[in-house]
């Protein structure tokens, strides 16, 4: 290629007309250097089409910018000839969607186009100019979004509408009938298109410009759902041709919220070709707002299932069971989804939270309640009420292995892990019971044991043991100073007006006697301050206002002298055991605290 790139160079210098197709001499090619064309379809890459449609009567527009460092470049022994050395383009775009097509339209406005220019070409290119009008009509026959694999074509078609004496036009029509493929496996998202373009050959010694098969591929990675890191291919290659432009592009685009996409990227040429820059960079933006609506479900339901409404809290991931297995990004907030009539169930799940499975009617349209995931965590509560034959006991003493608690009012909380645990329950006067448990990982479980009575000889006989140095021991190794803490703790409320995380008087004043007491305390342990909301509203607002207040008695708590690093913010669930999003109740609007183990992690 550098040989005839030096030959080519002689001969355009030297003004020698060659082949049919040559230029004349005094006028310069008519080609289109810029091979670079952004698309507007918002599935998240920069050149690549994607098989996924936009939904029906969707809109999209975007404008993208991009610059072209020397993509039409002379050499020669004599020296290297840029002959356009800087080349600015402003790519403004449309579409709408038809849920199985769409169709998009890009305009590239070049305001500047500067060149060196080449003796015998007349002037060098200076200016700015208009590009060639650029319809691209696509068809989705199988969605990426509903299937985890996707196909389609697309026929890109330009219309000479711009300045060929600027090089930033093909002088006629051009078309480029492609087939469109792509696959989303978990966050990662693949596409690949692979097609021909019908364009004017322009032919220089035996370098050709213009058609052939074109090829574009793409790679985004999502580590979060919001940021997709892309990498792409893309280029020209006719069989025989010396001259393939091709160019590689790497670069990030972040979805602020769904509706919005803003990107940035660079990349350079493969290799030394005409229309290949020896660097590019593109920027820009495009909105896409979920505006239309199916007036009726039915034919699309028959042709691709069924659409699933949903809304969840915090932004995840929807997983499809086998044999789909595709994983879906989503946002915070309302969503849909459409399946295949045999997925019975979906799993909701995003990093650091538990995955939440949710099962399907057979058929119909869904809209399932409020998803709130709960954080993730290695283990879970135990909640023991203890009682005796006069009612809740007071003074007892739970046991889970090197785990003790003080039962307060009938009742004890223990953090343990995962798994099955076996609890032993103690008190003066009482028989010594022993409890299997089964504990859940972030999980509030449950179970009441009733103590029976000893008997009188039984009791004395304890109360002799109790002086035997065995006894003395055990007592001198209870965690009284933890007890204290733990009834300080699973006593304290804090309760909050509809739609508030502000605190009272009152409230202060609690909180500074937990605050003294955390600051004292020598025991082995966190916090964990869990901020709840009543189930009217969205599942988002109520999730940010639970940590809220969770963060605003943190705040006060740190404040009056306890230790931040003992101290943990929790979000309750306030649709747990299945209640809906509406009415107003007072208790779920509070604050409680929770005595747990050091070490647990944070939702």
């Amino acid at each position: 290629m550098p040989a005839l790139s030096c030959v080519l160079g002689l001969a355009l210098i030297l003004g020698v007309p060659a082949g049919a197709a040559a230029q004349d001499e005094g006028s310069p090619p008519v080609i289109d250097v810029d091979r670079f064309s952004p698309h507007g379809d918002h599935t998240g890459w920069f050149a690549t089409l994607s098989p996924q449609a936009l939904d029906l009567f969707q809109p999209a527009v975007g404008v993208w910018g991009s610059y072209a460092r020397s993509p039409l470049v002379l050499y020669s022994p004599a020296g290297d000839t840029d002959v356009v050395r800087d080349l600015w383009a402003l790519h403004v775009q449309g579409a709408i969607g038809f849920e199985v097509a769409d169709l998009s339209v890009s305009m590239p406005i070049h305001p500047q186009v500067v060149g060196d220019g080449v003796l015998g070409w007349g002037e060098p290119p200076s200016g700015a100019a208009v590009g060639d009008l650029e319809l691209v009509p696509k068809v989705s026959f199988v969605d990426p979004s509903v299937r985890g694999f996707g196909v389609g074509i697309a026929a890109p078609i330009t219309v000479p509408t711009g300045d060929d004496s600027l090089m930033v036009s093909n002088g006629k029509a051009t078309v480029a009938p492609m087939l469109v493929m792509g696959a989303y496996v978990g966050p990662v998202r693949i596409g690949g298109n692979l097609g021909y373009r019908f364009a004017p050959q322009v032919e220089v010694i035996d370098v050709h410009v213009g058609g052939g098969f074109t090829y574009r591929a793409a790679l985004g990675v999502h580590p979060h759902p919001t940021i997709g890191v892309v990498g792409e291919v893309f280029g020209d290659h006719a069989a025989g041709d010396r001259n393939s432009p091709g160019e590689w592009l790497a670069g990030v685009r972040v979805t602020p919220i769904p509706e919005v996409a803003v990107g940035i990227a660079g990349g350079s040429s493969l290799g030394t070709a005409v229309a290949s820059p020896r660097f590019r960079l593109v920027f820009g933006v495009s909105v896409s707002p979920q505006v239309g609506k199916k007036p009726d479900p039915k034919p699309v339901e028959a042709a691709w299932g069924r659409k699933v409404g949903f809304q969840m809290s915090p932004a995840g991931w929807v997983d499809l069971p086998h044999p789909h297995c595709a994983r879906f990004i989503t946002p915070e907030g309302p969503g849909s989804l459409q399946v295949a009539d045999g997925v019975s169930h979906l799993e909701f799940g995003a990093e650091g939270y538990q995955t939440q499975r949710v099962e399907l009617p057979t058929e119909g349209l869904v809209e399932l309640p409020p998803i709130v995931l709960e954080p993730a965590a290695d283990s879970g509560e135990i909640v023991v009420h203890v009682a005796g034959p006069d009612g809740p006991l007071d003074g007892a003493r739970v046991r889970a292995g090197e785990t003790r608690r003080a039962v307060v009012a009938g009742r004890a909380s223990l953090i343990l892990p995962a798994g099955h645990h076996t609890l032993e329950l103690a008190a003066p006067g009482f028989r010594t019971e022993n409890k299997d448990v089964r504990v859940t990982a972030g999980r509030v479980s449950f179970v009441r044991v009733e103590l029976e009575a000893e008997a009188l000889a039984e009791t004395e006989t304890e109360a002799e043991t109790e002086t035997e140095p065995e006894a003395e021991t055990e007592r001198e190794a209870a965690p009284t100073e933890t007890e204290e803490i733990a009834e300080l703790v699973l006593d304290l409320r804090v309760f909050f007006e509809t739609g508030s995380f502000a605190l009272t008087d009152e409230d202060h004043a609690a909180l500074r006697e937990l605050a003294a007491a955390l600051s004292a305390w020598g025991g082995d342990g966190v916090v964990e301050v869990v901020g709840g909301a009543d189930p009217q509203g969205s599942p988002e607002n109520n999730a940010r206002l639970s940590r809220d207040r969770a963060e605003a008695v943190i705040a006060v708590l740190v404040a009056a002298g306890a230790p931040e690093g003992r101290l943990r913010a929790r979000v309750a669930n306030p649709y747990a055991g299945g209640a809906g999003p509406e009415g107003d109740d007072p208790q779920q609007r509070r604050v409680e605290f929770r005595l747990a183990e050091t070490g647990g992690s944070e939702p």
